[in-house]
């Protein structure tokens, strides 16, 4: 009996020893499994986005605080910025990966031999504009004549000004234009000075609200539809990591279908946001009706059946007919040099964030 007793003791410890053995294997095997790129394992991804913290901002910190990037295997570092010009530059010399700016610059950029393109557009028509005061009237851009405008002539819009004009009959010399420094036009503006002010228009229709009551005329109304706000990356890096810029160009789109979906959401977005940014001078509630403000913005008429994030040609031929008549860009380009829709898989966005 002892020795039977001993036999099933070594019987027992060997399958303890076959067990571990087992498990032990399987680890191995996943860890090989994933270093070896088999299994989806986390890839890092750095942003940089336009500016400090401002509506267009939302999807990116949600989708961080909901763990939509997370889901898709990212993880994604996010800086704030100082420019979209600037945010562009740095994206084309390799130093983030993507990046949230203004198309315009991007397609300045390109045009001037910097590598980049857009893998998703948000404001696709472009908020560009005059922001007036409600006690002046303005039907045409003939009414400007003889108006104060101020205006910066290094930001990116201030090319377009003059063909603007002069494309709708208007000559330029007669408008007052007064050049004047970004930081300076709003609170110019908002003294009760000048007539108008060209900028973004709406969030400074937020902010211009019981201080001077205004309301916009864009560019885009005149035949100047210059792209908004969008995703922008290098060549290299769209070739080299296609599947990481696709997973995260989708989940951005659809991040911001949420967003707007309903203003709960859009009021979730602004309190995950401001959290993760708490020096910002914004309110919540600011914030929220700057990205309302904002909902006219991501549609044109080419693309009112599209999901956001998808650009069309048609926008495209326009902008680019815009900026060679402002002589920024040579004549000769297609859209196909500026833009991609290959990155915005609408059905995997809404795999991991349910929308649209």
């Amino acid at each position: 009996m002892p020795a039977e007793r001993g036999e099933g003791i070594r019987l027992l410890q060997f399958r303890h020893f076959l067990a571990h053995l087992v498990i032990a294997s399987a680890a191995v095997f996943l860890f090989l499994n994933n270093s070896s790129g088999v299994a989806h394992s986390t890839e890092q991804l750095s942003l940089r986005l336009d500016w400090i913290t401002s509506p267009m901002h939302l999807p990116f910190f949600l989708a961080d605080e909901k763990g939509w990037f997370k889901d898709a295997g990212l993880d994604v570092s996010i800086e704030d910025g100082n420019g979209s010009t600037f945010t562009v530059q740095l994206v084309g010399a390799g130093r983030f990966d993507m990046g949230l700016a203004d198309l315009s610059p991007m397609a300045i950029g390109k045009a001037r031999g910097l590598p980049v393109i857009s893998v998703a557009g948000f404001i696709r028509q472009g908020a560009v504009g005059f922001v007036v005061p409600k006690s002046t009237k303005i039907a045409s851009l003939a009414d400007f004549i003889g108006k104060q405008v101020f205006y910066t002539t290094s930001s990116f819009e201030g090319p377009f000004v003059e063909p603007l004009f002069q494309s709708n009959g208007v000559p330029f010399d007669r408008v007052n234009m007064i050049n004047m420094d970004a930081s300076a036009k709003i609170p110019a503006y908002l003294s009760g000075r000048g007539d108008a002010m060209i900028t973004t228009v709406p969030p400074n229709l937020v902010i211009a609200a019981g201080k001077r009551d205004s309301y916009g005329v864009l560019f885009a109304d005149y035949g100047f539809n210059l792209p908004g706000f969008g995703l922008v990356t290098r060549i290299d890096t769209l070739k080299a990591r296609a599947s990481a810029v696709r997973r995260f160009a989708s989940i951005v789109a659809s991040a911001w279908s949420y967003v707007l979906a309903s203003q709960a959401h859009t009021l979730e977005a602004a309190k995950v946001t401001l959290a993760r940014r708490p020096n910002s001078p914004l309110s919540v509630d600011m914030m929220v009706a700057q990205a309302e403000s904002y909902r006219p913005n991501f549609y044109t008429k080419v693309t009112a059946g599209l999901p956001i994030g998808l650009q069309a040609d048609a926008d495209w031929k326009l902008a680019i007919q815009n900026m060679e008549a402002a002589k920024i860009i040579p004549p000769g380009s297609q859209p196909a040099d500026y833009y991609t829709n290959d990155m915005v898989d609408v059905d995997y966005g809404r795999k991991i964030v349910g929308y649209p």
